[in-house]
């Protein structure tokens, strides 16, 4: 910052030889204009599309230039051909649109106010077509000095401020209410769409930096802050006042973005409305190569409906083509980025990711409203993730939201000591640091999810750890390494696309929920797990949780692997049904299903084994469904409480085959419910005479052999063939 600091006091010096003459003489090269000077006041009348041309351009201290235009839609291009920088110290004003086009710099003094419909001062040239032609494509000549902003620019509601050089800093007040503002350093900048400012900025040096130290305030427009470099130490705000559209803010750099200590980069809804009024938080995309939230950095999305949108490196998983992926993204521990839904309506979304590495220290939260709503998603992943931050998705009166994480692969951990003595390599968990946020690129794979941050983060979210993006030899593991616990009802899910290895006990709490899932790998475990309801699944594995310390209430799984589905558990009861998203227990290819537990063992949902063996032991099973193997055997060890529903069909006369088979009111209402052939009462021979196709009456009507050689038997008429079957085709039986 001293290099800017100096350029500042280079063009104020060189600018205030100068400023006794003010603008000095001007052509005006299209269009028409009148200039008139009273005293201190100088009015430039013009056209819609006048260009005029300065040899030099400034504005002194207790001076005001005045451009006066037909209307606020209509614009006016001064171009500065000298060899000095434009100093603005006193006043510009005009209903319109002015352009400052000086190739030496412009800068805007403490003491500047520039009160305009819109204002463009850059460095880089336009033509005259593009101008004229309301095309916004700049681009540097043999000079492109720099612009600075130390006085205060403001806007009516709508307008436009753009600030364009290599060298961009704002130190002042820059306001436009439900306007555009754009600080763009570059040496070719193109503005497609002046009303969308989605700025292609082309960068030609790695100096090309854009700085903010001071305030951009456009409640509920559009800023956006584009360089190389892009520094925000101040405040960037596109907070609602009124109702209208969410702001949205875009601070992009194709190398470093760092929104440094005490910066607040701020999108929020309508505060103090309620009901139709009230908005939802806007939309915050922070892009670039590196991506630093600094010291106490604070950015904020939240919303009196609902929270908005906050982009850190990335979209969601990094699939967004239209948002480019960092390879660093850094939050420090004193950091906030907020999307709360603030009265009602759902929590935001709050994304921070990179191709590369990820390092959240900081604090995170998208809660749900608190008189209605769910909470909402925060994800943190990278290559390299080291997790160690405070995320907060909770919803009073709606759905808890969820974390997720998505690293290569990943351990989980009390530190990176204990990561690293169970196998973890190349991973670089350095000290948060705002010094140097970033760290050297190098080799790194493995990540660390701490303990404790997990374990804060199941207190107040749904959290998914999947390695399920992950390619290459090996990618894709997640190993508990030490033990988590917690007490509230959320839930973790643990999707590997390689395999998952409990080596600590997992504890939740009433209403805890554990979803363990691999794509190519096996589940294993050496500690136990103890939670309300378990799924596993192993898409192309083996799913083996035998230790016999598992205290879990109900259970499903899948598995294809040659080692089938095994589980263990203490005597804690036992139900296998619907545990989403599996239900009940299938092992495909030769793999067994292996059930065994100390204690009560009920069978709510189907256990189905291709080729495998089906074992299941207990103190006692209670068998409502079914369990079958295909070529296996089934072997049930323990007292059956209750035969299958199967087995009550053979033989009807089985203790407890009336709380097996339906109901006689059921059956009389859908006789083809299974098991209604046993409950129903056979029907008579007359009613069989009259529909033979009457469900029983195969067993009412006579044989068609008894029939054949007794004709007369009652019921042989709807046995036998009729006549004209007969003629029809004379062999029928």
């Amino acid at each position: 910052m001293k290099t800017i600091h100096a350029i500042i006091a280079a063009v104020l010096l060189a600018a205030a030889v100068m400023l006794a003459g003010g603008a000095s003489a001007q052509t005006v090269v299209n269009g028409q204009a009148s200039f008139q000077q009273l005293g201190a006041v100088r009015t430039i009348t013009n056209t819609p599309g006048t260009i005029i041309q300065w040899p030099g351009f400034s504005i002194a201290a207790g001076e005001v230039t005045r451009f006066v235009q037909q209307n606020a839609a209509s614009a006016v291009l001064n171009r500065i051909t000298g060899q000095q920088p434009s100093l603005i110290l006193g006043a510009l004003q005009s209903n319109g649109r002015v352009f400052l086009i000086n190739p030496n710099g412009v800068v805007f003094g403490a003491g500047a106010r520039v009160d305009v419909n819109g204002l463009v001062a850059s460095s880089l040239g336009i033509s005259n077509s593009d101008f004229l032609a309301g095309k916004m494509n700049f681009s540097a000549g043999a000079t492109a000095g720099s612009v600075f902003n130390q006085g205060s620019i403001s806007t009516p509601g709508g307008g436009q401020v753009i600030l364009i050089a290599p060298q961009v800093e704002n130190s002042g007040l820059i306001h436009s209410p439900g306007g555009d503002v754009v600080l763009a350093a570059g040496r070719s900048v193109m503005l497609a769409d002046s009303q969308n400012p989605a700025l292609h900025v082309v960068i030609s040096a790695p100096q090309d930096q854009a700085v903010n130290l001071g305030q951009i305030v456009s409640q509920g427009g559009r800023i956006g802050i584009y360089g190389n470099l892009v520094n925000q130490r101040g405040l960037v705000s596109a907070d609602q006042a009124a109702v209208g559209a969410n702001g949205q803010i875009v601070l992009k750099a194709s190398g470093d973005l760092l929104l440094e200590a005490g910066s607040l980069t701020s999108a929020s809804g309508v505060t103090g409305l309620s009901g139709a009024t009230a908005r939802t938080g806007g939309t915050v995309h922070l892009l670039g190569e590196r991506v630093g939230l600094t010291g106490s950095a604070r950015v904020e999305a939240s919303g009196q409906a609902g929270g908005g949108t906050v982009l850190v490196g990335g979209d969601y998983r990094g699939q967004n083509r239209a948002v480019p992926n960092a390879q660093q993204v850094y939050v420090s521990s004193e950091a906030t980025i907020r999307a709360d839904a603030l009265a009602s309506g759902n929590g935001g979304k709050v994304i921070a990711w990179s191709d590369g590495t990820t390092r959240v220290y900081g604090s995170i939260s998208a809660r749900g409203g608190a008189q209605s709503g769910d909470g909402g998603l925060v994800e943190t992943s990278g290559h390299m993730l080291d997790m160690r931050g405070r995320v907060d998705t909770r919803a009073p009166n709606g759905r808890t939201g969820t974390l997720l994480l998505d690293p290569t692969n990943i351990y989980i951990a009390n530190d990176q000591a204990s990561a690293t003595g169970a196998g973890m390599t190349g991973s670089d968990t350095s000290a948060d640091t705002s010094a140097y946020p970033f760290v050297a690129s190098g080799a790194v794979s493995d990540s660390l999810l701490s303990v404790a941050t997990l374990e804060a983060a199941l207190a107040n979210s749904m959290v998914t750890v999947t390695t399920d993006n992950s390619v290459g030899t090996g990618a894709g593991m997640i190993r508990v390494v030490n033990p988590v616990s917690w007490a509230s009802d959320t839930g973790l899910t643990l999707h590997a696309t390689a395999g998952i290895d409990i080596n600590g006990a997992i504890n939740g709490g009433n209403g805890s929920r554990l979803e363990l899932r691999t794509t190519s790998g096996d589940i294993n475990q050496t500690a136990p797990i103890s939670v309300v309801a378990l799924s596993a699944r192993a898409d192309n594995g083996s799913v083996y949780l035998a230790q016999p310390g598992n205290q879990v209430k109900q259970l499903a799984g899948f598995a294809s692997g040659p080692g089938g589905f095994n589980y263990r558990g203490n005597d804690t009861p036992l139900v296998i049904g619907m545990v989403w998203p599996e239900e009940g227990i299938t092992s495909l290819g030769s793999g067994p299903i292996n059930v065994d537990v100390t204690g009560a063992l009920t069978v709510q949902s189907p256990l189905r084994s291709q080729a495998g063996d089906i074992t299941l032991s207990a103190a006692s099973i209670d068998n409502q469904s079914t369990v079958d193997s295909v070529s296996g055997r089934v072997t049930v060890l323990g007292a059956v409480l209750r035969p299958s529903l199967a087995d009550c069909i053979a033989n009807s006369a089985l203790a407890d085959c009336a709380a097996v088979l339906p109901s006689l009111s059921a059956c009389q209402a859908d006789p083809a419910i299974p098991g209604c052939s046993v409950v129903l009462p056979p029907p008579t021979l007359d009613a069989c005479i009259a529909a033979p196709a009457t469900s029983g009456c195969a067993a009412v009507l006579p044989t068609l052999s008894q029939c054949t050689a007794a004709p007369g038997t009652a019921g042989c008429a709807v046995v036998l063939p009729t006549l004209a079957a007969c003629v029809a085709s004379p062999a029928t039986a």
